[in-house]
């Protein structure tokens, strides 16, 4: 039982890392645009 719960351990970390690395992407790419052309959300 100890596969499923590494697998699991390995489907968040996955996860996870993918989900921060777009975040600080995302970040990277909105200083780039002007300010008179950024939206508010």
């Amino acid at each position: 039982m100890s596969y499923v719960l590494a697998a699991w351990i390995i489907v968040f970390a996955t996860v996870l890392i993918y989900a921060g690395a777009t975040m600080l992407r995302g970040r990277r790419l909105a200083r780039q645009v002007p300010p008179e052309r950024r939206r508010w959300m």
